[in-house]
């Protein structure tokens, strides 16, 4: 080696010595901040500390010979193409841990006037951009898809495309006549209370005509609701609403009294998802949901178990709605399911068994459930 090599290997040391020194300042800064000022999950706040040193130490040192606060603008570049292409661990889940962190450090710029508060949210990543981020390394990473369905012939990411296949898996086609939904829902007796939901509304599972365990249910037709947790500041809470073939949830958002939401809530998050897993229905439903109070040993274990993932998925993660936070829940593998996952699962019986059939008639209301 020559020594204008030792020079150049000198520099380069010298430079990352210095940058990483600088993030390691930048980092304690910011987690002194949230962790000793705004009170966050110390474990949170490690872990996105963590995942902001990657992005300064790998990305910006390498790439741009930045800092982390030299280098904000680079973020996009990094979570949208460098970390979906050259990170193996890469998917939807840690591709939207590194949106929050982004996210939380930009927040506390802002807080601590290293930032201009107009000029912080001008570095923040848009609702599409952030969507289409996370369509990339959705495709990018299932082995089903080749490079070239998904990137151009410079190879560049042919987001066209990208948006042209998830639009394909998510359109549905319709079936002719109408559909009739009827949805047997367990109500714990802690949310019958905060509903206020009492007999001959609230029926109970011995003086229930029908059986809960009848093998003639579709799928789809049995869910329990159990509350999660309560809202900061408001009387309104969280409550957990499962699906006991799929374990599929969803969560909705309620005030005390109010199961005129749940139901409407619970319409459009089951409709909206079968639409979402290519599931035939037809262009007009009929709702009927029957409100019963009872036990399912099964389903509330795996509620219980699932509220501790919950907690643990909103101690480490930061979410900006409920959606993002039952995307997560729903990702978290079961061994009680053969496809691993709750989306998984719903997605496989939406295909071999839909809730709708094509050859219904026009003028034929389809049986669905009972």
């Amino acid at each position: 080696m020559n020594d204008e090599e030792d020079y150049d290997e000198e520099d380069y040391d010298d430079m990352r010595a210095r940058l990483e020194e600088a993030n390691e300042v930048i980092l304690v800064n910011f987690l002194n901040h949230t962790i000793g000022v705004r009170k966050k999950g110390k474990m949170k706040m490690h872990k996105m500390a963590d995942l902001l040193r990657f992005f300064g130490n790998e990305y910006l040192l390498n790439y741009e010979s930045q800092n982390l606060l030299e280098g904000l603008s680079s973020f996009s570049s990094f979570v949208g193409d460098w970390f979906i292409r050259k990170c193996m661990w890469s998917d939807e889940s840690s591709l939207r841990d590194n949106l929050a962190a982004y996210d939380t450090f930009i927040k506390y710029l802002t807080e601590t006037d290293q930032l201009p508060q107009d000029q912080g949210e001008e570095y923040l990543i848009e609702k599409d951009e952030r969507q289409l981020y996370v369509l990339r390394v959705k495709y990018y990473s299932n082995p089903e898809f080749e490079l070239e369905d998904i990137l151009d012939d410079f190879g560049m990411w042919d987001d066209a495309a990208i948006l042209a296949l998830e639009n394909g898996i998510t359109t549905s086609p319709l079936a002719p006549g109408q559909g009739r939904l009827t949805l047997n829902l367990l109500i714990s007796s802690k949310s019958a209370k905060f509903l206020k939901l009492k007999a001959p509304e609230l029926i109970s599972l011995k003086d229930w005509t029908k059986s809960w365990d009848d093998p003639a249910h579709h799928w789809t037709s049995k869910w329990r609701c159990e509350e999660c947790f309560s809202m900061k500041g408001t009387k309104e809470r969280i409550f957990l609403v499962t699906n006991a073939a799929s374990r599929y949830s969803f969560l909705i958002r309620l005030a005390p009294g109010d199961i005129k939401s749940l139901f409407m809530a619970l319409n459009q998050k089951l409709m909206a998802t079968l639409k979402n897993k290519g599931a035939t229905h037809p262009a007009t439903i009929q709702l009927q949901i029957a409100t019963l109070s009872g036990s399912d040993r099964s389903l509330i274990s795996f509620q219980n178990n699932h509220r501790l993932h919950l907690d643990c998925i909103l101690e480490h993660s930061e979410f900006k709605d409920l959606q993002e936070v039952e995307e997560r829940l729903n990702d978290v593998p079961s061994t009680t399911l053969a496809t691993q996952s709750p989306d998984l699962e719903f997605a496989h019986l939406c295909e071999t068994d839909p809730p709708f059939p094509l050859d219904s008639g026009e003028a034929k209301i389809i049986p669905f459930l009972n």
